[in-house]
């Protein structure tokens, strides 16, 4: 099925931003390979709001409350 003229170029529009971001994120990941994992995440975190602006919220807020609860937990377990 054909999307009519206006969700059509949303669409598009969402999906040049997701090859986009895909683009950059693994750019990111290659220059912090070092980087220890809260800086990753809050990195990509950045690159999200950048790319999808508000819509980043609501295509990743899930998997970030998931990775925030993670790095949490890492916090706690290691905290002497």
């Amino acid at each position: 099925a054909r999307l009519e003229d206006p969700a059509e170029a949303a669409a598009l529009q969402l999906l040049a931003r997701f090859v986009a971001y895909r683009e950059r994120g693994r750019t990111l990941a290659g220059g912090m390979e070092d980087a220890e994992l809260d800086e990753r995440a809050a990195a990509l975190r950045a690159l999200r709001r950048e790319v999808f602006a508000a819509d980043a919220a609501a295509l990743f807020a899930d998997e970030e409350a998931v990775l925030a609860f993670a790095l949490a937990q890492r916090r706690i377990a290691t905290d002497p």
